[in-house]
């Protein structure tokens, strides 16, 4: 049980710390929400350019 508290607890962590870096900037352009990876980046700048 000490094992599986400890991976729920090193996950709930882990999950805080991706949803930190999902987190929008505060000049983020709208067309930017959404995106979670470079090639999503680069392909959302390839359609507007």
């Amino acid at each position: 049980i000490t094992s599986l508290t400890e991976e729920k607890k090193k996950l709930q962590e882990e999950l805080v710390a991706l949803q930190a870096s999902m987190t929008p900037v505060e000049d983020e352009p709208e067309t930017a929400h959404g995106l979670t990876t470079r090639t999503e980046l680069v392909e959302k700048i390839r359609a507007l350019g």
